[in-house]
């Protein structure tokens, strides 16, 4: 079975983006760069404009809100800088889409927060992003058809990658009032733009956080997603690190606010000893492999299973970050994923292992790969009990 790793999967037809390298193109090596230095970055054409607009079509967007598929809790309607009441487009059966339609007349955009759960190609393409480069990533849809700005200059608490998908924006570069923010908001008076671009489709657009930013509309309809990037960091950390202070029993104890001033100085001077220990023992790494291991997989729903399937079928792993799997372990594991454990075959985690480097493969290729005859007991076994679990989904 150790020869089999090292197999070459045999390449896949092209589809369409659903991998970090497929949305950056030539432009990788550029984006990775900007997302180090915290520096903007515009990657013109960086993928041809008809795989853009297959991201969320226009005609998808139709019918997502003609059939209620948008959840009226991650919708928003914003017009220069302000949100509408959703007393206003919502009613007792859901979206009114006379309204929606009567808003966008007036030049509002539509905001789709976490798009990707309603669209599997976009809920791919982001656990894929995460997988890469170890980083939260949600994505939001904007939609506008008129002139009028959906926001007014603010800031986020995130990095923002931005895909234009159909038509075009002008985006504007206010500077860095505030840097590194934990939280986004607006400024009231911002600063005159320092960059300006039109952003057409097919076209990436990086801003680090804190980066001051406002958009106009330049070509309608306009439709783009942005993918918001959240690394951890030292607030974070430390916020992990007070978890683990209930462990020590010197920061179990009482401040002292009854003791004489003396006694509470020698109980300050214990505290801080402690304290300072819990740090020196502690690294980013671990933290680190903490937030992959509790980050939860992207829910799926697998009404199939592998007699269902043929070899050329695709699988595709819900997972959002590379995780240990311990695939050289022989016999079955329990393996915590997010808030669940699971008791996985050496076979199941091999290709579980296996798909979040791939992620995706036929499954002909996946029996090949951990040295298993695709109509084994074993890996149908392994195969479906990944499935039923929801580690893994059919894919195109």
């Amino acid at each position: 079975m150790k020869k089999a790793r090292g197999l070459i999967f045999r390449k896949l037809p092209p589809m369409p983006i659903r991998t970090l390298s497929s949305l950056l193109g030539p432009g990788e090596a550029g984006f990775r760069t900007a997302l180090s230095d915290k520096t903007r970055w515009h990657c013109p054409e960086a993928i041809e404009t008809v795989e853009a607009n297959a991201l969320l079509p226009l005609l998808s967007l139709d019918r997502m809100f003609g059939s209620g598929a948008v959840p009226v809790q991650q919708l928003r309607v914003l017009v220069n800088g302000a949100e509408a009441m959703q007393s206003l487009y919502v009613d007792g059966n859901g979206l009114r889409t006379d309204a929606l339609q009567s808003f966008l007349k007036q030049g509002a955009t539509l905001s789709i927060a976490d798009i990707g759960a309603i669209v599997p190609q976009i809920g791919e393409l982001a656990a894929a992003i995460e997988r890469d480069l170890g980083v939260r990533c949600g994505v939001n849809a904007y939609i506008t058809i008129g002139d009028k700005a959906a926001f007014r200059p603010h800031y986020d608490g995130h990095d923002v990658l931005v895909l234009q998908c159909q038509g075009a924006k002008r985006w504007y570069s206010h500077g860095t009032t505030h840097p590194y923010p934990l939280v986004g908001a607006q400024v009231s008076a911002a600063p005159e733009p320092v960059w300006e671009a039109v952003i057409g489709a097919g076209d990436l657009l990086f801003l680090p956080r804190g980066e001051v930013h406002s958009t106009r509309p330049e070509t309608a309809p306009s439709v783009h997603l942005t993918f918001g990037l959240t690394e951890p960091t030292g607030a974070d950390f430390l916020t992990w690190l007070s978890g683990r202070a209930g462990e020590i029993e010197a920061l179990r104890r009482d401040l002292g606010t009854t003791l004489t001033p003396d006694d509470r100085s020698v109980r300050e001077k214990t505290i801080k000893a402690a304290i300072h220990e819990l740090v020196d023992d502690a690294s980013i790494e671990q933290f680190l492999q903490h937030q992959v291991m509790r980050r939860e997989p992207r829910p799926v729903v697998n009404l199939a299973r592998v007699s269902t399937l043929n070899g050329s079928a695709c699988l595709t792993t819900a997972l959002r970050r590379r995780v240990d799997l311990k695939g050289d372990e022989p016999g079955d594991l329990a393996v915590t994923l997010g808030s669940k454990q699971y008791r996985l075959s050496q076979a199941a985690r091999r290709i579980l292992a296996l798909l979040g480097e791939q992620d995706r493969a036929r499954l002909a290729d996946l029996a090949l790969a951990t040295g298993l005859d695709a109509a084994s007991a074993e890996f149908i076994s392994a195969v479906d009990i990944l499935l039923q679990s929801g580690l893994v989904a059919t894919t195109d």
